[in-house]
């Protein structure tokens, strides 16, 4: 009689798994307030943006006051397919005014901006990917707050410093026009910050610290004659 001895060979696979964390998302600098053109605060519905570039020139925020919930309609046509050439564009008429009746959409702010400025962390090892502003509280990121009135061409504003994840800074944007000599010498005080004078209030403060270090002073006149458009 012959035996059949079935050999059953167990083979352990050993599978490694390599676990790639999940990148988390990086609060980003959210920018609001007020753009003061010609000493006017610039309204809804104007033909004018308001970016956020990195020195290499790459964009990394924008505000287009014309399409305030930027959903690629200007709102004027999403009011009406019989403004101005809105006939025909996608998304007209879709507008809605409800929360009072007060010629602005539902979730458009009027006068004001609210940039978001996109930002990320690198960690050891690792490059920049060279589209957001990167977090490093000891060199901290430059950024330029540019506008464009009308399909013009970009006009610097302002330079920001980023350094912190998720910060919200209420900043009002003053156009380097001749207002912003007025405003300037209204609220010179020097690098040591002393109080502006009774001419100047928040807003124009804000407007006129271009640097964003807390006061208005020669740094800040350097950056208007440096910027200066003359319009």
């Amino acid at each position: 009689m012959s035996r059949v001895i079935a050999m059953v060979v167990v083979v352990n696979l050993v599978v490694t798994c390599v676990h790639v964390a999940a990148a988390i998302p990086e609060p980003d600098v959210v920018l609001y307030g007020t753009v003061l053109r010609a000493g006017q605060s610039v309204r809804q519905q104007d033909a004018v943006v308001v970016l956020a570039r990195l020195g290499s020139g790459q964009e990394i925020g924008r505000y287009d006051f014309g399409d305030c919930n930027a959903d690629g309609v200007r709102d004027v046509c999403e009011r009406s397919c019989s403004n101005p050439g809105c006939t025909g564009v996608t998304g007209c008429g879709t507008a809605r005014d409800t929360s009072p009746a007060d010629g602005l959409l539902d979730d458009c702010p009027g006068n004001l901006y609210a940039l978001r400025v996109r930002t990320e962390s690198v960690p050891q090892g690792l490059t920049a990917t060279g589209q957001a502003a990167v977090l490093n509280l000891a060199s901290p990121t430059s950024v330029q707050i540019l506008i464009q009135v009308g399909g013009g061409a970009e006009q610097p504003i302002r330079q920001l410093w980023i350094d912190e994840r998720g910060e919200i800074r209420n900043i009002t944007l003053s156009v380097l026009d001749l207002f912003a000599f007025r405003n300037f010498s209204r609220c010179y005080n020097g690098p040591q910050g002393a109080s502006p004078g009774g001419l100047c209030d928040a807003a124009l403060f804000s407007g006129a610290d271009y640097d964003d270090d807390g006061d208005v002073d020669l740094r800040d006149y350097a950056f208007i004659q440096s910027h200066f458009g003359g319009n």
